[in-house]
């Protein structure tokens, strides 16, 4: 298992799959590296993309 790359996450966005992830957390981190130490992530609410630190308390879903 792994994270999900951020086409994969904008993918579960945009067929409404990710809305059933709302009970678990808001903001989920990808696999995808932005700059040195950041990665982005999605907005379940509204598809936001945004890069952080892992210090950063997002969530995660595994993919096979």
């Amino acid at each position: 298992m792994r994270l999900p790359t951020l086409d994969e996450l904008k993918k579960a966005y945009h067929s409404g799959i990710i809305k059933f992830w709302q009970r678990d957390g808001s903001y989920y981190w990808s696999s995808t590296p932005n700059t040195a130490g950041k990665y982005y992530g999605i907005g379940i609410s509204d598809g936001n993309v945004d890069d952080g630190d892992r210090s950063e308390n997002y969530d995660v879903r595994c993919h096979r």
